[in-house]
């Protein structure tokens, strides 16, 4: 049986999630864009993880990798 609210919770993060991947290209000249694609990838992973779609957890594990070593690059000269 489907918990409803499980499902319900699953959509309004992938909702949040492809949000901050919505604007992530129009602000990739400041600082912490990175961080909300990060954030937005993290986001929508549960739902791709719940059909199953090993893929796209795949491609969002690694574009989180990939938006970390950016952010840490952006963030090391002004530590």
């Amino acid at each position: 049986m489907i918990d409803t609210n499980k499902v319900k919770l699953i959509n309004k993060l992938a909702y949040m999630g492809s949000g901050c991947l919505l604007v992530t290209p129009f602000t990739m000249d400041f600082l912490y864009t990175p961080l909300f694609a990060i954030i937005g990838l993290i986001l929508i992973t549960p739902q791709v993880y719940e059909k199953k779609q090993w893929n796209l957890v795949l491609l969002n594990f690694s574009g989180v990798i990939g938006y970390g070593f950016t952010l840490y690059f952006r963030l090391s000269p002004l530590l």
